[in-house]
């Protein structure tokens, strides 16, 4: 579409958006005008052909995204660039009156979208409405909008018709955009496709949304269970919004569908995570705490009896404080759903060297490469994985077994000089076993709190040809 001569582009953005000023000013006969105060659109005049708002200043300035379009007026096309958009503000933005909504997803289709769409809002797009037109011209001058979300829309009017359907939600269904126009939307209940309690949940959130005492313009419904043309269940958050009313009367609304079927179900991954964590207290408190509570008992009668001050004792005490201290812990985090607490950079060669210390390595011997520096991690917590990865060597190689602690690109490795760990058991390593005989439940320990702190762990073969535990973190040097 050809653009007048002499057109000014207005850009309301941050300094960090100056690739999309560039796009701005490759568009021939375009004139850039540039702006990183949400305020200048206040001071806007009627000179400007088009304003182009990202949404990072919206978020963070005093401006709505739904008043954009009445602050510049009608005479000023408005484009809207979403960098982290999401359904609730394309909905706004859509209801808003902004002419054209455009995700920022690639470089190289954002340069496409963003010349299209200024072009088209320059280069004759009517924004005068008339009193007389119809509510299905005003929903077609926003069909672009709507086009370019990467998410489900449909608008339905005050029966619940469907008066326009993008391609996203119409194939999550189905259906193509033409079949569903002028259909209800009661029909997928009945196909299927929409749960039987959609329809009463749809009225009830309508008639929150028209309540005097409403003071919200959106509202939404999660996790809604809408099965695809496949057959296939998926989980979808719906929100709405209101049409602008006609005469004073409900309109309608126009609704936006944001898959997140693989958000619930890691949502119910930390829900099983916690179930094990319960288990794993349990384990703790019957299995553990009771022989260590005969132990330091005997340990007590053993020193009045004998009025024995045997430095064994006193070490032989001290592990076992040390255990119960242990024992504590885990049993509040597991109980408090949180292995991790406030995380710091911490030295992983000063970690290590002082688990080494408080674990029983016997004749075995620590070595520290001297080119691992930091990572973000909970300093007790990382001492404990080390502390278990040390036992799990001590117990399962030679007596005189060397650990190493070396640095990965992303991250760490612990490993031995060990006779190793077959391939086809090192997976079952990390699997639920809370034995304290096969050294199952230490290596499960090591993965939950690896894991906690949002790092991978693999079992591979060290140089020596024995056990190497890796750990990516994204943070170790």
């Amino acid at each position: 579409m050809n653009v007048p001569s002499g057109a000014t582009v207005v850009l309301v953005a941050s300094e960090t958006r100056a690739g999309l000023g560039r796009i701005l000013r490759d568009i021939d006969s375009v004139a850039v005008q540039w702006s990183d105060h949400p305020e200048w659109l206040w001071r806007s005049d009627d000179e400007s052909d088009c304003i182009v708002v990202t949404d990072d200043l919206i978020r963070s300035g005093p401006l709505d995204v739904a008043d954009i379009a009445d602050v510049t007026g009608s005479e000023t096309g408005t484009v809207f660039v979403a960098f982290e958009g999401d359904e609730r503000l394309a909905a706004r933005a859509l209801n808003g009156g902004i002419d054209r909504y455009i995700v920022a997803d690639d470089d190289e289709d954002l340069e496409q979208a963003v010349t299209e769409a200024v072009s088209a809002v320059i280069g004759g797009t009517d924004r005068n409405y008339e009193g007389d037109e119809t509510r299905a011209a005003d929903l077609e001058l926003r069909e672009s909008l709507i086009e370019t979300a990467p998410i489900g829309i449909h608008v339905l009017d005050e029966e619940g018709t469907f008066l326009w359907v993008n391609e996203a939600f119409a194939s999550t269904v189905g259906r193509t955009p033409e079949e569903l126009v002028g259909t209800p939307y009661r029909g997928l209940i009945e196909s299927g496709h929409l749960p039987p309690w959609f329809s009463q949940a749809y009225d009830d959130e309508v008639r929150d949304l028209l309540s005097p005492s409403n003071d919200i313009d959106t509202a939404q419904m999660s996790a809604v269970p809408i099965r695809t043309e496949p057959g296939d269940q998926r989980l979808f958050d719906v929100h709405f919004a209101l049409l602008p009313p006609e005469d004073g009367e409900f309109a309608g609304t126009v609704t936006a569908l944001r898959d997140v079927t693989e958000r619930k179900e890691y949502q119910r991954e930390l829900e099983r995570q916690n179930e094990r964590l319960d288990k794993f207290a349990s384990v703790l408190s019957h299995d553990l705490r009771n022989p260590l509570s005969v132990a330091a008992g005997r340990i007590e009668l053993t020193r009045r009896e004998r009025d024995d001050e045997s430095s064994h004792l006193a070490v032989a005490e001290n592990a076992l404080e040390r255990m119960e201290r242990l024992v504590e812990n885990v049993l509040t985090l597991a109980r408090q759903g949180k292995l991790v607490g406030e995380t710091n950079e911490v030295s992983v060669d000063e970690a290590a060297r002082e688990a080494w210390l408080t674990s029983e390595t016997r004749e075995a011997s620590l070595s520290v490469a001297g080119d691992i520096e930091t990572v973000d991690a909970d300093e007790t917590r990382l001492k404990q994985l080390f502390e278990n990865l040390f036992r799990n060597s001590v117990d399962h190689a030679h007596a005189d077994v060397t650990v190493t602690v070396g640095s990965l690109d992303d991250g760490f490795f612990v490993a031995d000089d060990g006779p190793g760990i077959p391939e086809s058991e090192r997976e079952s390593l990390f699997e639920e076993e809370f034995s304290m005989a096969d050294g199952g439940f230490g290596l499960n320990i090591v993965r939950t709190i690896a894991t906690a702190h949002g790092w991978s762990v693999d079992v591979t073969e060290s140089e020596d040809g024995g056990a190497q535990f890796e750990f990516r973190t994204g943070g170790a040097a």
